[in-house]
């Protein structure tokens, strides 16, 4: 990746507009799931340059719509890590696991993104651009491999794409034994005990009209 990093915490990463709801400056960069019947992502690693003493840092996989992040975000693709937990490096060497909750179902042939959120100015990441060099300056990048762009936002709604540039990542995904038996431990909940009250039942008492039966149209009489 290239020497330049991208400030995730600049002053709109704070909250804005109190009275709308959490909106925040997050980075996002987006990419496509290219694998047959999709993948199940079990972490996210970024790379940091340099981080809060303090505040942790909340990354989460969202939907896209025309190409562009939403504040969707899918089922157990949020998580957070502390301050103390965040890896920094000089030459970008040094990755931050962001680990789910729970493995991460993404579809075949869409195209999702991931957002990197934090509410400090500190921190800073690793990206690269199109036509700089690397950070030992081995060689050109000349490509974008995962046919994705860099999203910036000044109030999680209203993105900016980077077509140039792309945040340093990695994606983990679960591989399964096939073809094998597994055990499932089904655990009823414990449902709590409650106490009724002073003759709890009541019944109530009414007369149902009788209905009036249809002649039968085939008979005749």
């Amino acid at each position: 990746q290239t020497d330049q990093s991208q400030i995730i915490g600049a002053t709109g990463t704070r909250v804005v507009r109190d009275n709308t709801g959490n909106w925040f400056d997050p980075v996002c960069q987006s990419f496509m799931v290219d694998q047959t019947n999709g993948i199940f992502v079990s972490s996210i690693e970024v790379y940091f340059k340099t981080k809060s003493s303090t505040m942790p840092v909340t990354l989460q996989i969202r939907t896209m719509t025309n190409g562009y992040p939403t504040t969707t975000v899918v089922p157990f693709g949020q998580q957070n890590v502390d301050a103390t937990d965040i890896t920094v490096s000089d030459d970008a060497s040094a990755a931050t696991k962001f680990t789910f909750p729970s493995p991460v179902f993404l579809q075949n042939g869409i195209e999702y993104a991931f957002c990197v959120i934090t509410n400090n100015t500190d921190y800073t990441m690793y990206t690269s651009r199109l036509g700089q060099t690397t950070l030992d300056g081995s060689r050109l990048i000349s490509q974008q491999p995962y046919l994705g762009s860099m999203f910036k936002s000044q109030n999680s709604t209203t993105w900016t794409p980077e077509q140039n540039e792309d945040v340093k990542f990695k994606i983990n995904r679960c591989k399964f034994t096939e073809n094998t038996e597994g055990t499932v431990h089904l655990v009823n909940d414990v449902v709590p005990v409650k106490t009724l009250g002073f003759n709890p039942i009541t019944t109530t008492t009414s007369t149902l009209p009788i209905p009036t039966p249809t002649p039968n149209p085939c008979v005749t009489p």
